[in-house]
């Protein structure tokens, strides 16, 4: 205040009036005051010389400051530098070259300014430092501009970590030139009061007070001289702060209010300069950043700190506008006379952030691209031994950490030992001489899993041409080189498989064939590729309709298995059997067709011979008795949806017993072979004439109205039968004594009518022979006899009157009980022990066979649960299973419950079934076994080789074992057929992997046999007859423990 009034005292009044009023008045005071006034003027002196150096000097600092800036900040080294990296664009070298020459020149005059070891000199080495740091990755980088890989990461971490030290330092001098500049005003201002204390003394004043008035006069002089000079100063500064690039507010610390602003601040957020003045700080942070912000601007006005905010703090600026940009700020604090205030240097880094963020973003695609396609990025530095990675390469490599750079040693430490030298001797000579790097590896992770990778690398060079990177990329190849081996293998399965493969497109062209299908069909594969398979290979035995299906059936499932009849080349028609699979592109639609066949030539004569020998009679040519009883049950089932009636013949040759006593076995065959003849002209086509063994035939009729009709084919055969035969040049005649029944009159189960044909035949031969007999109820007492055994079953089932014996089954290779067999008696308390075949016809007939068998298989299950309580777990049981309990919907959950609530091992479980048995049904009997095959049971095909259609089944069912029918097994050292038979059976099924064991073995000849022929289980009265539970234990281990000594 006391300057500003002298000041403009001196403007009115006129300093130099006052100046020679003083000195008139002063002039007797002048000599004794001269040393006085001598020393006052030299003082002034003294302080308008220091003034006047100091505005030189400051002028000078700050021209220098704002050149230094301008050659690190904006349009600089680092601006310029960041460019380089990001477009790498070699022509802004030169720009960089010369910003760098510049620097070092402004940086060293300015250091001749400052006082060593002050703040304001160590803020200018740390700038120096940092730019010479900066400079060292220049030359590095310098090199590779136009070819080297950064990552925008690596950029920021080269560029953007290192700009800000220089930045703050440089902030820092500029803060100190303001500061010095209001230090010297202030020593000034001490200085002047320090003067005008010593005009103030009292007693000077007192006494030369017109000496003290010159002495004011000419202070005042003084005064308006270093006033004019602080003037000065204080416009100089005024303009080097409004010049500053950045924005510069000055705040009042303890209110957070705008003191003072410079352009820069005003033009950068949108108020006009007395807007600003007088604004809350507050005011220019968006709201929902305001609390934070305003804390950790009050933590570091308590501090007092000089130093930057934190990027990762976000911090923006809030404009008129409402637009939020982005900024670094710098804080720094001074005291002034009316109080303390902070500096905040604002630096608009909006450019940085977009670049930044460009940066990142082209990081990412490059990332993104890499893990799309698999490939990961490398830079090996062979001076350092660094390994920077792309993430990508990170993941192929297994590196699971944040870093990004790794050594080559840690690499090699995941390539397995065996390799190491393989790898190591491809980058040798990649290094040596100067060629591309190419290597493929295993590399083993953490976890153990072992992948193969492929790598690529060029040598980069620096300007001298010495070799100092490889750049490369690498590949996970593992899932690549697996589809090469699975291809190599199908390759090698194509050309080696002995099935015929032909692969075709949709239109069924042929695209390949391999050998084993030019060997099938002598076809070679130039011939027929690109024509349509079914040119060559169609036959005439399929109908369209066939053909029409079987596509059909590709189209719903993509799946077709079967036997089609092919042709050759030489027009040779031959059985196949094919699976056929269609191939789909990704929308669905079939493509090609895969078909895999086999040539069944040799499996059908097989099959046919076997099926001859099974069904056939080889001395007549007739059908023998199991395919008489197939016959017999066709016909009742055709009949009964017809409603029809069918004739049943049992005939038996009168005097044939005479003639084969006589004249031979020989003439007993021709005379056989003759009837048979004889009989088959007598009756129509669809009829059946049988020969179930010696001399006995039976002859079925088809669709006759009465039993009448077929006393008329019985008197013709009759006839027949007896007109003479010529054997060996002996007349023989012989006659026919024939039973007669009729379906349904007699019966509607073939065992029942069949004995009634029996019976009627047997009542012909009582009654003179040669004559024929139509069963009535006369013959015997069946129908009342059934009634009453009916009501005693029902009676006996619900009181529990059963017991279960087992016959055992023995593997004649280790001479030890490997089974066993569950047979139901009837222990009837007025009878005794009834078997079976008294009951269980009648069981099957009237359905009482279900609850039978069911108990029969909880029993069986259950007994040998105990068993293994007992210590005897090596046995299989097997168990009897009658066509009605098959077609019940829930079998095979009844027989999985029962071994659930026993826990049994279905293993040791087999479920014998008969032919017949699924003859019924055959749709719900296959899947109801397909259920029980699935939880463990074993599937045991009883009576084999006396059902017609055995072959079929074996193939249908999931059948696991194969019993050879007694039948076949009790003359097979007489008779050579049923030895054919037995040797057909065992062969078949050793082939089709199936078990087979041969019931009624009854004699060593049996046993010795069919130990010849390979069949490795028996069952028979030869071991034992079935034995009642206690009994049978005490066989198994008497048996077991003398073959174990033996």
């Amino acid at each position: 205040m006391t300057h500003s009034v002298i000041t403009k005292l001196l403007t009115r009044i006129g300093a130099k009036k006052i100046i020679v009023f003083t000195i008139v008045l002063s002039t007797i005071f002048s000599v004794a005051l001269l040393f006085y006034g001598a020393s006052l003027s030299k003082a002034i002196r003294q302080s308008d010389a220091i003034w006047q150096t100091y505005t030189r000097e400051a002028t000078q600092s700050q021209i220098l400051l704002n050149q230094i800036y301008q050659e690190l900040g904006y349009g600089g080294f680092i601006h310029n530098f960041k460019n380089l990296l990001l477009r790498q664009d070699t022509s802004l070298i030169l720009l960089i070259e010369n910003n760098l020459t510049n620097l070092k020149r402004y940086l060293k005059a300015y250091r001749s300014h400052l006082e060593k070891g002050s703040e304001p000199d160590q803020a200018l080495t740390q700038i120096v430092q940092v730019i010479n740091s900066y400079e060292t990755k220049y030359r590095q980088i310098k090199p590779s501009i136009g070819s080297s890989w950064l990552s925008a990461e690596q950029i920021d971490q080269k560029v953007k970590i290192d700009d800000q030290p220089a930045l703050r330092a440089f902030n820092v001098l500029n803060q100190f030139a303001l500061l010095e500049q209001n230090n010297k005003e202030r020593e000034a201002k001490e200085a002047m009061t320090s003067h005008l204390d010593q005009l103030n003394l009292g007693w000077i004043f007192v006494v030369l007070f017109f000496i003290y008035t010159a002495i004011i006069a000419f202070t005042l002089f003084g005064l308006n001289q270093v006033f004019r000079s602080l003037k000065v100063s204080r416009e100089l500064q005024e303009s080097l702060f409004s010049s500053l690039p950045d924005s510069v507010l000055i705040v009042d610390d303890t209110l957070g209010t705008i003191t003072k602003a410079n352009v820069q601040a005003s033009y950068f957020s949108g108020y006009a300069m007395n807007e600003l003045i007088g604004m809350k700080l507050e005011d220019l942070v968006p709201k929902k950043i305001r609390n934070r912000q305003s804390t950790h601007r009050n933590t570091l006005f308590d501090k007092r700190e000089s130093r930057p905010y934190d990027r990762m703090e976000h911090l923006f600026v809030l404009t008129k506008s409402n637009e939020e940009i982005p900024v670094d700020i710098t804080i720094s604090y001074a005291n002034q006379l009316d109080g303390k205030v902070a500096i905040l240097n604002i630096r608009d880094v909006r450019e940085e952030k977009r670049i930044h963020d460009e940066l990142l973003e082209r990081e990412s695609m490059l990332n993104q691209s890499q893990a799309v396609s698999k490939v990961g990025c490398w830079k090996w530095e062979l001076t350092s031994g660094r390994l920077l990675l792309s993430e990508e390469g990170k993941r192929i490599y297994d590196f699971q950490t944040q870093e990004n750079i790794f050594t080559h040693a840690q690499l090699s430490q995941k390539i397995p030992p065996q390799e190491r030298e393989m790898v190591a001797n491809a980058i040798n000579e990649s290094i040596l001489f100067e060629k591309p790097y190419h290597v493929l590896h295993h590399l083993e992770s953490g976890s153990g899993q072992s992948i193969i990778v492929e790598q690529f690398g060029e040598l980069t060079k620096d300007e001298n041409g010495k070799v100092t990177a490889m750049l490369g990329i690498v590949r996970d190849v593992t899932q690549h080189k697996q589809n090469e081996y699975v291809l190599k293998l199908a390759n090698n399965v194509f050309n080696h498989s002995a099935q015929a493969i032909v692969v075709t497109d949709a239109e069924r062209r042929i695209l390949s064939v391999n050998p084993a299908f030019e060997t099938i069909t002598h076809y070679k594969e130039k011939e027929i590729v690109g024509k349509n398979a079914d040119q060559f290979m169609k036959s005439d035995k399929h109908t369209n309709d066939f053909y029409d299906d079987l596509k059909a059936m590709l189209e719903a499932t993509d799946l077709w298995k079967g036997e089609l009849w092919d042709k050759r080349k030489t027009g040779e028609v031959f059985p196949a059997q094919h699976t056929i699979s269609a191939v789909r592109n990704e929308n669905g639609e079939i493509i090609q067709y895969i078909d895999l066949f086999n040539d069944i030539t040799e499996r059908k004569k097989q099959e046919d011979y076997i099926n001859n020998l099974a069904h056939y009679d080889q001395l007549t040519g007739l059908p023998n008795r199991a395919l008489f009883m197939d016959r017999l049950k066709q016909s009742m089932l055709r009949a009964k949806r017809k409603n029809n009636r069918i004739g049943l013949m049992f005939i038996d040759l009168d005097r044939f017993k005479y003639v084969n006593d006589t004249l031979g076995h020989e003439a007993g065959d021709q005379l056989l072979s003759i009837i048979a003849q004889r009989l088959q002209k007598t009756v129509r086509a669809q009829d059946t004439v049988s020969r179930l063994g010696g001399d006995e035939f039976t002859i079925i009729l088809d669709e006759i109205a009465n039993s009448q009709n077929s006393q008329l084919v019985a008197k013709k055969i009759i006839e027949q039968v007896c007109l003479p035969i010529d054997i060996k040049g002996h007349e023989v005649v012989v006659g026919a004594s024939i039973g007669i029944s009729t379906f349904p009159d007699h019966g509607e189960q073939e065992d029942i009518l069949i004995k009634c044909a029996d019976t009627a035949m047997y009542h012909a031969k009582e009654n003179g022979r040669n004559q024929s007999k139509v069963f009535d109820l006369s013959m015997s007492g069946v129908t009342s006899e059934k009634f009453h055994l009916e009501r005693q079953l029902r009676k006996a089932i619900d009181e529990q009157e059963f017991e279960l014996y087992f016959q055992p089954q023995i593997n004649i290779t280790k001479e030890i009980v490997c089974g066993c067999e569950g047979l139901i008696r009837w222990n009837h308390p007025g009878r005794g022990v009834i078997g079976p075949m008294e009951f269980i016809p009648l069981a099957e007939e009237t359905g009482l066979i279900v609850p039978l068998g069911e108990w029969v298989l909880k029993n069986s299950i259950m007994r040998a649960t105990q068993w293994k309580k007992q210590g005897i777990d090596f046995l299989s049981i097997g168990v009897n299973v009658s066509s009605k309990q098959l077609s019940t919907a829930n079998f095979a959950e009844q027989v999985q419950k029962l071994i659930e609530f026993t826990q049994f091992d279905p293993c040791q479980l087999e479920l014998e079934i008969t032919e017949s048995a699924v003859m019924e049904n055959p749709a719900l009997v296959t899947a109801e076994l397909n259920q029980v095959r699935e939880f463990g049971v074993n599937i045991s095909l009883d009576d084999f080789g006396t059902g017609y259609s055995s072959l079929s089944y074996l193939k249908k069912l999931p059948v696991t074992k194969v019993k050879i029918d007694r039948s076949f097994v009790r003359d097979i050292n007489i008779d050579k057929d049923d030895e054919e038979i037995v040797k057909a059976i065992i062969a078949m099924s050793k082939t089709l992997g199936l078990k087979v064991i041969a019931e009624g073995v009854e004699t060593k000849d049996h046993i010795d046999f069919i130990r010849r022929a390979d069949c490795e289980r028996a069952q028979g009265y030869y071991y034992s007859r079935p034995l009642p539970e206690a009994e049978f234990l005490q066989f198994v281990r008497e048996f077991n423990k003398i073959n174990q000594k033996l």
